[in-house]
């Protein structure tokens, strides 16, 4: 937050407006928004190739930013050497998922973690200690333990998701109308 020029309070303040206008564009604009279903089914044969994902189980290592930043490639190259199991690494060092046992998160979307990640597990070998990676200002090490087929969701499947899709320029529209309709209607009255 400091980094970005915020403090708690403003951050919070920053969350329940987006949370508030989230809210009133999907029930009083989004919700009154029909799409085709020749829409859909348009836009799924145009984007496939989005609606393919493939679950993976990973050990993810996130070094706790009050690590010294000599430290790390000592502590990576005892992981890699066999002196430190990633797992004891994980305890001592981690701030990230399931930092309490040995980093093991399984089940993940292939395409819900970042670009960066997803660089460095396609070039992983299954039970293989990455090397530390950056992702923004955090250092990671990742061990990728299983990273199952692509699996391309049906129309059925992804029809929630092409809808969402489709309303989202919609509703910003219509959402902007909406406020300056009550803009125009807004009437203050003050008395003193």
């Amino acid at each position: 937050l400091a980094s970005q020029g915020l403090d708690f309070q403003a951050f919070k303040q920053r969350l329940r407006n987006n949370i508030t206008n989230s809210w009133l564009t999907n029930q009083m604009v989004a919700r009154q928004i029909l799409i085709p279903q020749s829409e859909i089914e348009k836009y799924y044969a145009e984007h496939k190739e989005e609606f393919v994902d493939r679950e993976m189980d990973l050990q993810i290592l996130v070094f706790n930013p009050g690590i010294k930043p000599g430290d790390i490639p000592k502590i990576a190259k005892a992981i890699k050497d066999g002196k430190l199991s990633f797992a004891e690494a994980v305890q001592k060092f981690s701030v990230g998922p399931a930092s309490d046992t040995d980093g093991t998160v399984k089940n993940m979307s292939w395409k819900e973690v970042s670009p960066e990640i997803r660089a460095v597990l396609e070039r992983a070998q299954i039970g293989q200690v990455t090397d530390v990676t950056k992702v923004g200002d955090q250092s990671m090490m990742f061990i990728l333990l299983r990273l199952g087929e692509p699996v391309q969701k049906s129309l059925d499947e992804a029809r929630g998701e092409i809808e969402n899709i489709l309303k989202m320029p919609l509703a910003k529209e219509r959402f902007e109308e909406y406020v300056n309709q009550l803009r125009n209607k807004a009437v203050i009255d003050v008395r003193m």
